[in-house]
């Protein structure tokens, strides 16, 4: 399964669609706030389904 570091998908998908800025500030708001919520280290990786249904989400 893929996987995906926070800093990657933010630097690979959200650069692509800068014009959008209200749904990318959502979508980093919605990431920091799973991230921050976690007592894992492990949560600093997502599946590609994962960071998904995130997005999808908003």
């Amino acid at each position: 399964m893929q996987f995906y570091i926070f800093h990657n998908y933010l630097n690979s998908n959200l650069v692509n669609h800068t014009e959008d800025y209200e749904k990318n500030s959502d979508i980093l708001i919605k990431l920091f706030n799973y991230y921050k919520e976690s007592v894992s280290q492990t949560a600093y990786l997502l599946s590609l389904d994962e960071v998904n249904a995130l997005v999808n989400d908003i």
